[in-house]
């Protein structure tokens, strides 16, 4: 055996040597040092590596198995001596890790989980248009995409709009998605039974198939033998031929979406309804193998690619990112607090350490001790976080914003165990750093004479540079949270432009319907309401606060203006109590026969003219309406009404076009009833009957008061609101206890001192001023700090905060305020005990 081998050997032996706990490496070294010496006199090296290796390597392993045994034993018994740290230390990481886990079970659910195959590969095509980028590409221009994709492997098509299902039990609606055969290519997501979409499916004239959600299966009876049975969608037979895997929701992760249908097979359908030949597509798709969706945009000069992880997650990403901020702070000032009790612990132990270490234990040995100590602590904790996850995990779905897809899956998993056991092994070690850096500190001489001063002025610092650090972390939640609280206030549509208060609403579709069918069936629907129930009912194509408008241009003069655009009934405007400032409403003469009026809101009227008065101008309305090509159309402005509110982020009102329905029929209206003095479920119950009167065919949405719309619009700062509040006050608790033990264990170390002042002649004032003083020292360096961050973090928080600035001072000086007065409210505990303090026991 060459020289080179021998040392190489050598060196193995010896390394796995010293990674042997220090109680075993002494003697187990010698013996092996033994061994090799033997062996390399009788030139047997290979048979000592081959032989003993595995025996050493096992020996290894065994021993500091056997170490970490006794650590564990060692830190229950220490943990059971002190049930008061325990429980104190358990409690603030439980709530440090249960936040965290809460937060994560949200964001692996509805960000980290996607049931797309490689899901950074697929993006949105968009391409440039007159007002920047637009997802609508022609289709033209899509064939010849096709036709020469370059760095794309596949590009899929997407349509929309609900439908209504007949065939099983009693007909409803049915929220389905229309898109090419080749969006599977895109997705790459396979049916769970079944199959997908062919070419020979997605072509005019094809039989009509569908694939359908996991959980629209399950609703139907989850047997494969639904597999070619056949439902009514927009009253034409259509054949179930797959069913999707649990988690996949489509191109556009709408968790509500029950079915696909195929876009090149138009199913019948009016208006915003069914899967019809357009013009303008939707289109996504999946870039080569090796290729990155940045080059692949880059390809076409007239195209870009927005990356669909982007684009379906826009929403959520800065609100999470947040969230996980504000957890992150509450949870290192639990570890903050657990640190400066392991402090106070770990001075009161000084004189047992410094006789461990007289007695020939190692500093290592102590350390590993003192982390296991505290990893178990964190451990332990995460299992009571956990368990309050769990069982609050019902209320945290309940306050999640619906838009989230997938928020019914919202659990705590083994991923949520992995990452919290994880969090809580870091916790531990964090909190581990204060009893590790004392350790090393020991010095046996002195702890053993009794010279060593327990607590000295650089322990009695570094607790208070914890609270302070803990406080600055409170501050930035703080200012965050009243931001958003706010911010919510601000959103709370109050004042909406229009009174909800005993308004039903429910939107009513005729599939396949025409202009004369829809007139003649709304009129009939209105006058059967007016006589069977006795209530006032006007109908909108469109219901503020929504969120969602069409889009239209008013041309006055030779630039259009850009509005919402609506059509209503007579005394829709007059039902909702939207005040009419000039002109007229319109009436029962404005008909198909009559010449084509408009109204316009007040913020329209005054960007027509700088004066606002436009009562009888004409003016061209260009009304984008699906499927059909938008053509001016002259109108003439018989009235201006008071403006609302269509959107909760609007600070106010936009500008508003109304039509007349008589005029502009429409297969799909929101019928809007007034309660007058009789419960919502009754006149819920009177509209199904006049619609299943008329035609027992069709369906209608949910029947909702328009308060709760009202509520709904601004969910997602509520939510935003509510979360970051809790946050900010389990931040502002756990600050406060670590502020009141500081105080606490800082009065307990002066006693004497205190004794002394007293016997000397000061005054309970005097002692006061002395203790608060050690603690708003400590917060105000903490409020200063964190108020210097929090003015530099809240830019995170634009375009989520209206109607108060970032850096508003009045917020700025709330929190301060506020988080001074809990400072003061912690520090009275250890005040009054400093008070109570008698100078003869102090000095015996």
């Amino acid at each position: 055996m060459s020289a080179t081998r021998q040392s190489w050997i050598d060196r193995v032996l010896r390394r796995l040597v010293r990674l042997l706990p220090a109680e075993f490496r002494a003697d187990f070294g010698q013996a092996i040092e033994a061994d090799l010496d033997e062996r390399r006199a009788d030139g047997d090296r290979r048979g000592l590596v081959l032989r003993d290796l595995p025996t050493l390597a096992w020996t290894v392993m065994r021993e500091h198995v056997s170490v970490l045994r006794q650590d564990v034993t060692y830190a229950v018994r220490s943990m059971r001596r002190t049930p008061g740290f325990t429980v104190l230390a358990v409690l603030m990481l439980a709530l440090g890790t249960g936040v965290n886990a809460a937060v994560f079970s949200v964001i692996d659910t509805v960000m980290l989980r996607s049931a797309f195959v490689d899901a950074d590969r697929i993006a949105i095509l968009r391409r440039q248009g007159d007002r920047g980028w637009t997802a609508a590409i022609p289709r033209a221009r899509l064939e010849a995409l096709q036709a020469a994709p370059g760095p794309l492997a596949a590009i899929g098509v997407l349509d929309g709009g609900s439908h209504v299902l007949t065939g099983i039990d009693e007909p409803r609606r049915l929220d389905v998605e229309c898109i090419s055969a080749s969006m599977f290519d895109v997705l790459g997501t396979r049916p769970l039974i079944g199959r997908a979409f062919t070419a020979a499916d997605d072509r005019p004239g094809a039989a009509a198939t569908a694939v359908i959600s996991h959980k629209f299966w399950q609703s139907l009876g989850g047997t494969p033998e639904l597999l070619g049975t056949t439902i009514g969608v927009n009253l034409i037979p259509v054949t179930i031929v797959g069913v999707m895997p649990l988690r996949f929701a489509g191109p556009l992760t709408r968790s509500d979406t029950e079915a696909w249908l195929p876009v090149g097979r138009p199913v019948a359908g009016g208006g915003w309804e069914g899967c019809q030949p357009s013009d303008l597509l939707n289109a996504f798709v999946r870039v080569a193998d090796g290729v990155n969706v940045a080059a692949a945009s880059a390809a076409w000069p007239d195209l870009s690619l927005l990356p669909l992880l982007e684009q379906t997650f826009y929403e959520t990403r800065t609100p999470f990112l947040i969230l996980v901020g504000a957890v992150l702070c509450v949870l290192l000032i639990a570890c903050l607090n657990v640190g400066g009790l392991q402090l106070e612990r770990g001075l009161a132990r000084r004189r047992e350490l410094a006789m461990r270490v007289a007695l020939g234990a190692s500093r290592g040995r102590l350390v590993r001790q003192a982390v296991t100590e505290n990893v178990l602590l964190g451990l332990v904790g995460a299992v009571a976080g956990l368990v309050a996850t769990t069982l609050a995990m019902g209320s945290i779905v309940s306050i999640l914003p619906g838009y989230l897809p997938h928020v019914e899956d919202v659990a705590v998993n083994g991923r949520v165990l992995a990452f919290t056991m994880a969090v809580a092994t870091v916790a531990g070690l964090v909190a581990g750093v204060v009893p590790v850096g004392l350790i090393r500190r020991v010095a046996p001489a002195r702890e053993l004479a009794g010279s060593a001063r327990v607590g000295g002025r650089a322990t009695s610092r570094g607790r208070l540079a914890l609270v302070a650090v803990e406080v600055a972390l409170s501050v930035v939640v703080l200012v965050g949270a009243s931001l958003m609280i706010q911010t919510f206030l601000t959103l709370r549509p109050t004042h909406p432009g229009f009174d909800p208060a005993g308004r039903l609403r429910a939107l009513i579709t005729l599939p396949g319907a025409d202009d004369a069918r829809s007139r003649q069936f709304f009129d009939a629907l209105f006058a059967r309401l007016g006589e069977r129930a006795g209530a006032r009912v006007e109908g909108s194509t469109y219901v503020p606060l929504s969120g969602s408008v069409t889009i239209g241009e008013i041309t006055a003069g030779e630039a259009p203006v850009r509005a919402y655009v609506s059509a209503i009934t007579d005394g829709y405007l007059e039902l909702m109590r939207i005040a009419v400032l000039q002109g007229r409403g319109f009436t029962a003469a404005d008909t198909d026969a009559s010449a084509r009026v408009v109204m316009v809101n007040d913020v329209l009227a005054r960007r027509l003219r700088p004066d606002g008065q436009v009562v009888g101008e004409e003016v061209d309305v260009l009304w984008h309406r699906r499927n059909a090509e938008p053509i001016p159309v002259r109108h003439r402005i018989v009235g201006i009404a008071a403006g609302t509110r269509f959107a909760p982020s609007d600070p106010r009102p936009r500008s508003e076009a109304y039509l007349a329905v008589a005029q502009h029929p429409t297969s799909s209206l929101h019928v809007i009833l007034a309660l007058d003095g009789r419960r919502d479920e009754e006149r819920a119950r009177d509209l199904r009957a006049a619609v299943r009167s008329l035609d027992p065919t069709l369906v209608i949405g949910d029947v909702e008061r328009m308060e709760n719309r009202v509520h709904a619009s601004v969910n997602r700062w509520r939510f935003g609101a509510w979360l970051l509040g809790v946050f900010a006050a389990l931040a502002i608790v756990l600050a406060a206890i670590g502020l009141m033990t500081t105080v606490g264990w800082w009065v307990r170390q002066r006693t004497r001192e205190i004794g002394v002042r007293v016997a000397l002649g000061a005054t309970a004032m005097n002692v006061t001023r002395l203790v608060l003083r050690q603690g708003l020292f400590s917060t105000g360096v903490g409020i200063i700090a964190g108020s210097v961050a929090a003015a530099g973090l809240t830019g995170f928080l634009e375009g989520w905060i209206f109607g108060v600035e970032p850096l508003d001072p009045a917020t700025f000086a709330t929190c301060a305020a506020g988080m001074l007065l809990v400072a003061v409210a912690a520090i009275l505990a250890p005040v009054w005990r400093a008070t109570r303090i008698d100078p003869l026991e102090a000095l015996r």
